[in-house]
């Protein structure tokens, strides 16, 4: 089962990012184009699907961050998506060092 680690998304109206943080904690954007729900249970969205770009977080996304020897082992993707603090608060190692991986080498 997934597990999500954060709910959001950016309302491309607006440019805001909303969060939900708990379940039913439904949060609109201040322009009313989109909404997000469900916090860490469940992901919910609303609105015109063109108007928003999805930023959530699962541990699926999460998972590319593997520690190996005290580095973390990503794909550039996952590192533009989360950010290297992210990663490394994630991981619980705030001083690794982000090593980027080719998916299909990391996946064996």
């Amino acid at each position: 089962m997934t597990k999500i680690i954060r709910n959001s998304a950016i309302c491309l109206s607006c440019a805001t990012e909303i969060v939900s943080l708990h379940r039913h904690d439904f949060q609109w954007c201040p322009c009313g184009s989109i909404f997000v729900d469900g916090g860490t249970d469940y992901l919910k969205r609303g609105g015109d699907p063109a108007l928003f770009d999805d930023t959530s977080i699962t541990d699926e996304d999460a998972e590319a961050g593997v520690i190996e020897r005290g580095r973390i082992l990503t794909t550039q993707a996952v590192l533009d998506q989360l950010g290297p603090q992210f990663l490394r608060e994630l991981n619980g190692t705030p001083d690794a060092e982000i090593v980027i991986t080719d998916k299909k080498e990391h996946d064996r």
